[in-house]
């Protein structure tokens, strides 16, 4: 089993390889359920100091605003930003 400090070595080694900067084209075709799932994943994803482990440990302030926007523009696609915001001002207790 990998440390932790070898398992960020190669995830970096990855994202290093040539080719990983280059822009994609993804057409996407999803339900607004699975679109509103994956965006609150996303901004979980980057919120949580906890869950910085494996790729997530090693992704700069750039990926991470860069994620922040495509999950918002999922979001407005899809027509769900209002629904969004008001399931974030919503507070479990």
């Amino acid at each position: 089993m990998l440390t932790t400090k070898e398992t960020t070595l190669v995830y970096e080694t990855l994202l290093m390889f040539p080719g990983m900067n280059d822009k994609v084209k993804i057409p996407l075709s999803l339900a607004r359920k699975t679109l509103l799932m994956l965006a609150k994943i996303i901004e979980q994803g980057i919120s949580n100091p906890n869950a910085k482990e494996g790729v997530l440990s090693v992704m700069d302030q750039e990926t991470s605003d860069e994620l922040k926007s495509i999950a918002q523009g999922l979001l407005e696609k899809g027509g769900l930003s209002e629904l969004n915001e008001r399931l974030g001002s919503l507070s479990l207790k």
